[in-house]
């Protein structure tokens, strides 16, 4: 069974596998190492950049905050072989880093594990998540008071009451907000909230009938009516399209237009018949 979660070393548990992958050998290999192998892998079998950016971060992730032009590269590109090209330039450092170690302790870092803070970025290693700070008051604002771990009350406000924890209670330091308001005889009750009324679009009735009648119409009448007018009163209204003086105009014009022809056709034939 592979355990991947909150694991720092092989003997104990502190944080995820992801940080070292060759956690269950009992090695910390150089992060180079292992970059190399998986981008090998990655162009073995088709993986999404995003993955293989992730897995980079994270067995990068004490390096990067030291070489923060290749963390800022590693954000943004897109292809396997850039990623090759950071994983190169990123190899070079970080050897140059480990030559600087050799040359400073007369020794190379060995698998050894004495604290997370001995182990040099340069080797996999989990990201050591830093211990809660337990001696710290955590403050719980309940009501109109503050309280801290220790029960004590702290004013928000001086002209409210403090809300304070019954000593005798079993070790229990939560107090509901109504129950505290209760006992400092405070209003419990939840105000309603007044939903605004919309306000009502007044429509212009119109002249012949009931009805709402058109805002641009030029009549002022409603689409029924104004069709009507328009019909027996040969006229055209914009906003609702209809356009019966316009068509009639039109058909008066091609009416004479036809006529015209018919006329300019009978005198071409007059002529044609005379001169023969």
């Amino acid at each position: 069974m592979l355990h991947n979660g909150n694991t720092y070393t092989y003997p104990f548990t502190q944080e995820t596998n992801l940080y070292n992958p060759a956690l269950f050998s009992g090695i910390m290999p150089p992060t180079w190492q292992m970059v190399e192998e998986y981008l090998t892998l990655c162009r073995q079998y088709v993986t999404p950049i995003g993955f293989v950016r992730g897995h980079l971060f994270k067995l990068w992730h004490k390096s990067l905050s030291l070489h923060v032009d290749i963390r800022g590269q590693l954000a943004t590109v897109k292809t396997l072989d850039e990623m090759w090209q950071l994983h190169e330039m990123m190899k070079t450092r970080l050897q140059e880093s480990e030559k600087e170690y050799i040359s400073q302790y007369n020794t190379k870092w060995e698998n050894r594990f004495e604290s997370p803070e001995s182990i040099p970025h340069w080797i996999c290693q989990p990201h050591l998540r830093q211990p809660l700070n337990h001696n710290l008051k955590k403050e719980n604002h309940t009501g109109n008071g503050t309280l801290d771990s220790n029960g004590d009350s702290v004013h928000q406000d001086p002209n409210k009451p403090a809300i304070t924890i019954d000593s005798n209670s079993q070790g229990n330091n939560t107090v509901s907000t109504k129950r505290s308001r209760e006992d400092n005889g405070l209003d419990t009750t939840t105000p309603k909230k007044v939903k605004q009324k919309k306000p009502v679009k007044v429509y212009l009735k119109c002249i012949n009938c009931a009805n709402p009648g058109g805002e641009e119409c030029a009549f002022r009448m409603c689409k029924p009516c104004c069709k009507k007018h328009c019909l027996t009163s040969i006229a055209d209204c914009e906003k609702h399209r209809f356009w019966i003086k316009s068509k009639t105009l039109r058909q008066q014009q091609q009416q004479i237009d036809q006529q015209n022809g018919n006329n300019l056709q009978n005198q071409e034939s007059i002529m044609t018949n005379s001169c023969t």
